[in-house]
């Protein structure tokens, strides 16, 4: 999934954590608390490679800064800032348990900031943190204090991306996303009523055909499936009819019947919102979508609820 925390994690280190410390401010136990309050949000299972360990010497139980050893090559690196950068240097972030852990460890240094330096010091880190989701196209705004959130952007480009995921194991459905996508290119030569209309019959067709095959027995047509799926209100129940009712009724695009409904002819204007519009009745036609995938992780850990070490 594109647009996470997780998999670049490890590019924070020189934009972030170093830049961080090399700020006036930075306190000389700034990598030793970054080490200890990173280790804190390590679960189960954590692995910290440090340089010269064969495979098999690698650190194989809970992250624990009072548990390195001095024998068999491992250090203490919470008590000694230069060792604490190079096993922060080191670390095999892939083993942080989730996206939520993530965050919540991005969230909760902000305070430990204050406390090393003040609020210039932690200042400083928000930018940098700023900085780097900016850099890496991230799913997520940050907000004062410091508060990590996803954008809409982020939630409807997950959105799309889950959908794709949702054919990959479907030959007809691969078809009807392919279909669909060459008439989207096809946009690129001018985008006329009738390319418009093709892109979005297309796009009818395979939302339908997505939301068919997780559940037949709501009926073969999308009309017939939003008018069997767990609506919140009436009124959106009518939406969802509507819409499908613009492509039975629109000329050309269902049928080949009068335009005397016709109000004039399609342009950029539903290229864009009605496009829109039909990737938001996914989550209604299609609910095996992995809804907490799209939106982002909720209810992330704050530092006394985790596991393990506690703050002295």
């Amino acid at each position: 999934m594109t647009g996470f925390v997780l998999p670049v994690l490890d590019d924070l280190f020189e934009p972030v954590w170093v830049a961080l410390s090399e700020h006036p401010k930075s306190p000389p136990e700034y990598w030793t608390e970054l080490f200890s309050e990173m280790s804190r949000y390590f679960l189960r299972d954590v692995k910290l490679r440090l340089s010269g360990l064969k495979e098999e010497e690698l650190l194989d139980r809970t992250f624990d800064e009072k548990d390195w050893l001095s024998s068999k090559g491992y250090v203490e690196p919470a008590n000694d800032a230069d060792l604490a950068r190079d096993a922060i240097a080191k670390a095999d972030l892939s083993y942080f348990s989730s996206e939520a852990m993530v965050l919540s460890f991005l969230e909760g240094f902000y305070e430990i900031c204050q406390d090393l330096g003040g609020i210039q010091f932690a200042e400083h880190y928000y930018t940098l943190v700023q900085s780097f989701i900016h850099r890496h196209n991230l799913r997520y705004q940050l907000s004062p204090p410091f508060l990590i959130h996803p954008t809409l952007a982020g939630i409807l480009t997950n959105l799309i991306a889950v959908l794709r995921s949702a054919t990959a194991s479907d030959k007809h459905l691969r078809k009807l996303l392919r279909e669909y996508e060459e008439a989207v290119s096809e946009l690129r030569s001018g985008c006329t009523e009738s390319r418009i209309k093709t892109c979005l019959h297309r796009q009818y067709m395979l939302i339908e055909g997505v939301a068919y095959r997780e559940d037949p027995s709501r009926g073969r047509t999308l009309g017939d499936q939003l008018n069997n799926v767990d609506w919140p209100h009436i009124t959106l129940k009518e939406v969802g009819a509507k819409l499908y009712g613009f492509r039975n009724d629109y000329p050309g695009m269902g049928h080949g019947t009068s335009d005397s409904g016709a109000k004039r002819d399609l342009d950029l204007r539903e290229l864009i919102g009605l496009s829109s519009m039909l990737i938001g009745l996914a989550p209604y036609a299609t609910s095996g979508l992995d809804l907490q995938q799209i939106y982002g992780p909720t209810g992330r850990p704050r530092p006394g609820e985790l596991e393990g070490i506690k703050r002295s």
